[in-house]
């Protein structure tokens, strides 16, 4: 309960963070007609634009299982959805692929669940639960809705950014130095709003986390699952030259690792 109430908060920080940020590049703009009109325009982008599913499955080469296939994993990610609670139980899509992965698509209304044919080979069923619990907890917990939001509001500190780029320019050439104190308030905006994106995406895989245990039951199925799962991408990664483990922890959308096991196996102890 503690973790979940940290995760909660935390994500309700960084985005009401991202919402302050860019409210208040509006107010700089045109006083409080300016942070209403962010508000609106950044409230409309963020609940319309979620990925189309259909292009989505159609860019990683998934196709949509039919209601006679694979029934055991169609039975288990019902019941896993019924028990988050969803009305509608995601449909499965497989990728043609033996890199072990899953990605929740949509919304609660029509969600999809896209795994590879590497995750149905090297996963146990335990582990395999543990997975679609993890997914179909993005969904109840409407994530991909949520970083939409927090990106649309993210978009005005980047054209900031921009704008602060344009007004230092100006500031030399006018010798103007207002000018050049709003450029060093304004040009800082896009590097801090998207690492509030990168802490908030963060956030919301340890939630799932969480959640999926809650679903299943089985925090060490979903552990050994991700060391699986990151086993074969670091492999991926040493062999097109790309050394794993070196990214800076506040740039990774997901949490290490070897954090995220060593917290699963902890709410077993």
């Amino acid at each position: 309960m503690r973790h979940q109430l940290k995760d909660h908060l935390s994500s309700a920080l960084i985005l009401g963070f991202l919402v302050l940020q860019a409210l208040a590049f509006g107010y700089l703009l045109s006083g409080w007609i300016g942070a209403l009109f962010v508000l609106i325009v950044a409230g409309l982008l963020g609940s319309s634009s979620r990925a189309p599913i259909k292009l989505v499955l159609r860019v990683v080469g998934a196709r949509r299982l039919h209601r006679g296939q694979l029934q055991p994993l169609q039975r288990l990610t019902a019941r896993l959805a019924r028990r988050a609670g969803l009305s509608t139980a995601p449909t499965l899509a497989l990728i043609p692929t033996e890199l072990p992965n899953a990605m929740a698509l949509g919304s609660q209304q029509g969600p999809v669940i896209a795994i590879t044919q590497g995750l149905l080979h090297q996963l146990s069923a335990r582990e395999l639960a543990g997975v679609l619990a993890h997914e179909i907890s993005h969904i109840a917990h409407d994530d991909l809705g949520r970083m939409a939001f927090a990106q649309a509001f993210a978009h005005f500190s980047s054209v900031g950014g921009q704008l602060g780029g344009v007004l230092l320019i100006l500031a030399f050439l006018s010798g103007q130095p207002q000018l050049a104190l709003a450029a060093l308030v304004l040009m800082p905006g896009p590097l801090v709003a998207q690492l509030a994106l990168l802490a908030l995406s963060r956030r919301r895989e340890l939630a799932a986390d969480h959640r999926a245990v809650q679903l299943t039951g089985d925090p060490v199925a979903l552990a050994t699952a991700l060391q699986v799962i990151d086993a074969q991408a670091s492999t991926l990664g040493r062999l097109v030259g790309i050394p794993g483990g070196l990214q800076p922890p506040l740039l990774r959308t997901h949490p290490a690792t070897e954090a995220r096991v060593a917290r699963l196996r902890a709410m077993a102890a």
